[in-house]
C-alpha cells in the first residue's frame, strides 16, 4: 500500500486510526476483512486524502486503488461537491456528527445510499447500492397510487348512473393514470352489427368527444377485441375487452405518446378498470332500465303497486334463531295459500317446512352463516295444512343475513315456481322419447313382410316403455277376432291376462272394450280406471276377479286401420307400476298403430300379389303345354294337306298354305317363349353344357337369319378373329344369339348390324350393334324384365320376352348381359360369358 495508506493507520494498523506514521507495506487482517464488505468503504484524512478503499470502493470510484489512495477526493472528483453526498461530507466533519444521504447519480443512474462516519480529523464513509430498494418503494409508492386510483375509478364507478356517465369516468381514469395521448371507447348499438366509437385525445380537450362506427366485423382492434373477448397488446396501443358475465358490452383502447410498451402493472391496471367499468355499464344499464320502469310506473300509478307485488320471485325476510318472519311480500304469501305471516315464527307459519326437512336447513343456515340453493325442489303438499297437493317444483335460495359485527342475525328466502319449466321439459325429454320409438317401430315394422312376427316384435318394444302389457288382435276374413301377440312386463301376471283373454274373447257386438273398437274403429280411453268403468269390461265373476288381480290403473284400445278399412285393433294397460295414459299417449298409441296397419295391409297384399304372380306363372305354363299339343297336331296337318294336295289344288292353296305355316311357327315360337318364362320362374331351368365355338353359332344364326335380315334391308357384318370355346349349352346360348340377332333386323331400321365375337382374360364376349332406333335412358333399366318393351306394340310386334330369357340364360351361366343406347343412334348389346363353369 501507498505511504499515503500508511500515513493514516494507528499505532495498532488501523485504517481508522488518527496518526500520521508511515504504513506498513504489508495487508493488515483488516484491511483483507474490510475487501470483504459487500458495501463500498473509504477514508480520507483532514486534508480530504484518500488514505484507504476497498475493492468495492474502487469498483464503484471507477478507478485502481493504487491510483486514488494518497490524492485528494475534491481533486479527484470535483463534481463530487454539488452532490448531496459532497455536502453531506462536508457538514459531518464540520459538525462532527454522522450523517446518511441517499442520492440517485448520474453517470450510472443508481441509487446510492452513503453514511459518512467522522473520525478523528478525517472520514469514513460507507456506501451501498440501493437501487432496486428505492424502484421496490417507488413502485410500491405507484402501485399504492393505483390502488387509490383504483379506490376512486370504483367509487366514481358505483356512482355513475348513467352509460355515459360511466364512459366519461373511465376516460378521465385512464388518460390520467396512464399520461395517455388518446382513448377511446366502443359501445354497441342497437342494430347488433356496428360499435358506436367514442374518442377523446386527453384531458384538456373540452368535455366533447369525436364520434365514429366501426362494424362489428371489421378488422380493425375494437372490432376484434370486441368479438373476440380477448385484450391485445401492440406496442404502445392497448385494446382490451369491458366484459361481464362472459359478454363483451364495451372496448375500450389507449394510445401512448410518445410510443412506450404496455407493462405488466399497466396491464393489470387497466384490466382492473376494465373489470370494475364493466360491472358500471351492467349497472348502469339496469339503473336505466329501472329508471325507465320506474318512470312507467309513475305514469300508470294504479299498476305499480300490482306489477311489483306480483313479481314471480317470492321474498321473505325471517330473524333470529326462531325466525320470525320480518317480510313476505305477496308472491311469497301466495306460494303459502295467501295468509298473512309476517310476525309469526316460521314453524308456525309454515309447518309443512318441518316434514320436509327445510326446517333443519334453515337453522343450519342460521348456525353456520352458509348459504343454502336448491334447484326444482318437489313439493306435494300444502305447507300450511300438510294435505297432500299436486306435485310442483321451486327453485330456492337460503341467504344467511348479517349485522355489523358479521354475526347471523337472520336469513332470507328467494324462491320462484319452476314448474311450468321443469313440465315442459319432461315434456319435451317424453317427446324425444316417444319419437325414438316412433323411429324403432318403423324401423321393425319394414324388416319383415311376415307381420305375425312384426306385431310380436312391437309387443317387445312398447311394454314397459309404453306400457306395463300390451296385446295385439286381428280381424280374420271372417270376422273372427284372433289373438296375435301379448306380454306383460312382468312374467307372473302373463298367465293372468292370458287366462282373462281366454274367458272373455272379444265380440263385435260388446259396448265397450276391444269389440266396440274394431267395431267403430274409434279408439277408447280411461286416463284412471275406476270400478264403475271397468265393470263393462267383465264378462263373468271370474274374470271381473282377474282384472281386480291386474290392479289396472290405466287403459287404452286403438284401432288398426289401412285404406278405411279397420284390420285389427292394439290394446294397452298400466297395472301394478301406476303409470296413467295421457292424451299424448292416446295420440302416440294411435301413430303406432297406424304405422303398423300400414305395415300389416302391404304384408297382406305382398302376399297378394305374390300368389297372383304365382297363379298367373302356373297357368301361363300349364297353358303352354295344353297349347303345345294341337298346335303340333295342326302343323302335322298342314305338312299333309301339303304333300297330298293334287298339283292344280297346290297352285291356287300354295300361298294360303305358305301363311298358315308361318302362322303356326310364330305361334309355336311364342309358346316356346311362355314355357320358357315358366321354367325360369319356377326354376326348372336345367343347362346341358358341352364344349361350345361361340363365333361358329353366331355364323351359323346369321346364316339361318339371312331372309330376316334381307327382309328388314340390314346388311350384316361378322367381327371374330378365331374360334372363341367355352362350356356352355348350346341350345340356350343360340335362343340369346337369335334373340340379339332378331332384335337387331326388328329395330334397325335397315342400317348395318355389326357383330363381334372376342375373348378377353377367360371371358367370351359378344356384342351386336345395330344403328336404328336406340332406347330412351328411363326405359334401359326395365327391358330386360318380364313382358316390359320400350317401343310400342302398335308398330313392333312381341310379347316383351325375348330380352328377359336371354338375361336369364346368360345369368345361369355366370355371365351377364348390358345394353348402351341413345334414342336415334342405335343400340349396343353385350353378352359376357365365363369360358368354363363357375365352381359351386
Amino acid at each position: 500500500m501507498s505511504e499515503a495508506r500508511s500515513s493514516s493507520q494507528s499505532e495498532d494498523g488501523s485504517v481508522f486510526g488518527g496518526g500520521q506514521e508511515p504504513l506498513e507495506t504489508e495487508e493488515s487482517p483488516s484491511d483483507v476483512l474490510l475487501d470483504l464488505l459487500p458495501d463500498g468503504l473509504f477514508v480520507v484524512d483532514e486534508d480530504w486524502r484518500f488514505t484507504f478503499l476497498n475493492a468495492v470502493a474502487a469498483r464503484l470510484f471507477g478507478r485502481q486503488r493504487e491510483e486514488l489512495l494518497g490524492r485528494v477526493l475534491w481533486t479527484e472528483f470535483p463534481l463530487l461537491l454539488d452532490t448531496p453526498f459532497g455536502t453531506a461530507y462536508l457538514r459531518a466533519r464540520a459538525e462532527g456528527v454522522p450523517l446518511t444521504v441517499e442520492s440517485l447519480t448520474a453517470h450510472n443512474a443508481c441509487w446510492y445510499e452513503a453514511r459518512a462516519v467522522p473520525r478523528g480529523q478525517g472520514l469514513v464513509v460507507l456506501f451501498r447500492d440501493v437501487t432496486a430498494r428505492h424502484w421496490a418503494e417507488m413502485a410500491r409508492e405507484k402501485s399504492a397510487i393505483r390502488l387509490a386510483l383504483l379506490q376512486e375509478v370504483t367509487a366514481k364507478l358505483c356512482a355513475a348512473a348513467s352509460e355515459a356517465e360511466v364512459v366519461d369516468v373511465i376516460a378521465r381514469s385512464a388518460l390520467a393514470a396512464l399520461e395517455a395521448r388518446s382513448l377511446s371507447v366502443g359501445l354497441p348499438e342497437p342494430d347488433g352489427r356496428t360499435l358506436r366509437v367514442l374518442n377523446r385525445d386527453n384531458l384538456a380537450g373540452g368535455p366533447g368527444y369525436r364520434l365514429e362506427r366501426v362494424r362489428f366485423d371489421a378488422d380493425a382492434a375494437l372490432a376484434r377485441v370486441f368479438r373476440s373477448g380477448l385484450p391485445e397488446w401492440q406496442g404502445s396501443l392497448a385494446c382490451l375487452p369491458i366484459r361481464t358475465k362472459g359478454h363483451s358490452l364495451a372496448v375500450l383502447s389507449i394510445a401512448f405518446l410518445p410510443p412506450r410498451t404496455v407493462e405488466e402493472p399497466d396491464r393489470s391496471f387497466l384490466l382492473s378498470i376494465a373489470h370494475q367499468a364493466g360491472l358500471a355499464l351492467e349497472r348502469a344499464r339496469l339503473f336505466d332500465r329501472e329508471q325507465v320502469a320506474r318512470a312507467e310506473a309513475e305514469r300508470q300509478r294504479a299498476r305499480l303497486h300490482a306489477l311489483v307485488m306480483q313479481t314471480p320471485m317470492a321474498v321473505s325476510v325471517m330473524s333470529g334463531p326462531e325466525h320470525i318472519i320480518e317480510l313476505d311480500n305477496p308472491p311469497h304469501q301466495a306460494l303459502h295459500g295467501g295468509r298473512e305471516l309476517v310476525g309469526l315464527p316460521v314453524h308456525q307459519a309454515l309447518p309443512g317446512l318441518a316434514s320436509l326437512g327445510l326446517l333443519d336447513v334453515l337453522d343450519r343456515v342460521y348456525t353456520q352463516g352458509e348459504a343454502f340453493m336448491e334447484r326444482e325442489f318437489p313439493i306435494r303438499m300444502d305447507l300450511n295444512t300438510g294435505a297432500a297437493t299436486e306435485e310442483h317444483f321451486h327453485h330456492f335460495y337460503y341467504q344467511p343475513l348479517r349485522d355489523a359485527e358479521g354475526h347471523v342475525d337472520g336469513v332470507a328466502f328467494f324462491g320462484y315456481d319452476v314448474t311450468d319449466q321443469v313440465r315442459a321439459r319432461r315434456e319435451l325429454e317424453l317427446a324425444a322419447k316417444r319419437q325414438r320409438l316412433l323411429s324403432e317401430a318403423s324401423t321393425l315394422l319394414g324388416d319383415s313382410l311376415d307381420y305375425t312376427v312384426t306385431l310380436e316384435r312391437l309387443t317387445r318394444l312398447m311394454v314397459p316403455r309404453l306400457s306395463d302389457w300390451c296385446s295385439v288382435h286381428m280381424l280374420s276374413e271372417e270376422g273372427q277376432v284372433e289373438l296375435i301377440a301379448r306380454l306383460h312386463r312382468d312374467p307372473k301376471y302373463a298367465a293372468v291376462v292370458d287366462e282373462l283373454l281366454r274367458l272373455q274373447p272379444a265380440h263385435l257386438s260388446d259396448p265397450q272394450g276391444l269389440g266396440r273398437v274394431l267395431r267403430t274403429g274409434e279408439p277408447e280411453l280411461f286416463e284412471a280406471t275406476t270400478p264403475t268403468q271397468l265393470a263393462p269390461l267383465s264378462h263373468s265373476p271370474e274374470a271381473a276377479r282377474l282384472m281386480d288381480a291386474l290392479h289396472v290403473s290405466s287403459y287404452l284400445c286403438v284401432p288398426l286401420v289401412a285404406r278405411g278399412r279397420v284390420l285389427g285393433a292394439l290394446m294397452l294397460g298400466h297395472d301394478a307400476s301406476g303409470r296413467h295414459f295421457s292424451r299424448e299417449d292416446l295420440r302416440m298409441a294411435e301413430e303406432l298403430a297406424r304405422r303398423a296397419a300400414f305395415s300389416v295391409d302391404n304384408a297382406r297384399l305382398y302376399r297378394e300379389a305374390q300368389e297372383a304372380i304365382r297363379l298367373r306363372d302356373e297357368f301361363l305354363s300349364i297353358a303352354s303345354h295344353e297349347l303345345k299339343t294341337p298346335l303340333t297336331s295342326l302343323r302335322l296337318q298342314l305338312s299333309y294337306l301339303e304333300r297330298h294336295l293334287p298339283s292344280s289344288a297346290r297352285e291356287q292353296l300354295g300361298a294360303k298354305l305358305d301363311v298358315a305355316h308361318r302362322q303356326a311357327r310364330r305361334l309355336s315360337q311364342l309358346i316356346t317363349l311362355l314355357l320358357d318364362v315358366g321354367r325360369i320362374v319356377t326354376g326348372r331351368v336345367s343347362l346341358e353344357r358341352s364344349a361350345v365355338d361361340l363365333t361358329r353359332m353366331v355364323r351359323e344364326a346369321m346364316e339361318r337369319l339371312r331372309d330376316v335380315f334381307e327382309q328388314s334391308g340390314c346388311p350384316v357384318t361378322l367381327n371374330a378373329p378365331g374360334p372363341v370355346v367355352g362350356h356352355w349349352d348350346a341350345l340356350r346360348l343360340e335362343q340369346v344369339i337369335v334373340n340379339l340377332l332378331t332384335n337387331a333386323a326388328k329395330y334397325g331400321q335397315g342400317r348395318p348390324v355389326t357383330l363381334t365375337v372376342r375373348e378377353d382374360d377367360g371371358m367370351a364376349r359378344l356384342s351386336v350393334r345395330d344403328e336404328g332406333i336406340g332406347i330412351a335412358a328411363e326405359d334401359l333399366p326395365r327391358i330386360f324384365d318380364r313382358f316390359e318393351r320400350a317401343v310400342s306394340v302398335r308398330h313392333y310386334g312381341g310379347l316383351g320376352l325375348g330380352l328377359y330369357i336371354s338375361r336369364e340364360i346368360v345369368e345361369s351361366h355366370g355371365g351377364r348381359v348390358s345394353v348402351e343406347s341413345h334414342p336415334g343412334q342405335g343400340s349396343t348389346f353385350t353378352v359376357d360369358l365365363p369360358r368354363e363353369a363357375p365352381s359351386v
